[in-house]
């Protein structure tokens, strides 16, 4: 049973080298993987009625906000240098640190 489970992984990893090996090795563009996301680390307000997240604002990444089921985002800091990386909502879901 082990020798046949192994049998098989290896069988698995070996089409997976093979489909590697002959796909034209592309770069992937720096801004693709150092650049800010779209948006990122959502969170629910603590009374279920606000959505907050990162996203940036003139290519610096801040939080956001808007109602749930609505569609009226605003960002609600102004970071401009190096951006907003953690935020969490206050238990009385008005504040954000």
């Amino acid at each position: 049973m082990h020798l046949l489970r192994s049998s098989r992984i290896a069988a698995i990893l070996l089409l997976a080298l093979a489909t590697l090996a002959s796909a034209e090795s592309a770069l992937i563009p720096r801004s693709v993987l150092f650049g800010n996301p779209e948006r990122t680390a959502p969170q629910i307000s603590p009374d279920g009625t606000m959505l907050a997240y990162l996203a940036p604002d003139q290519g610096v990444l801040n939080v956001w906000i808007r109602t749930l089921g609505k569609t009226d985002d605003r960002v609600i800091t102004n970071d401009r240098k190096r951006g907003i990386r953690n935020f969490i909502w206050q238990q009385d879901s008005k504040s954000i640190l």
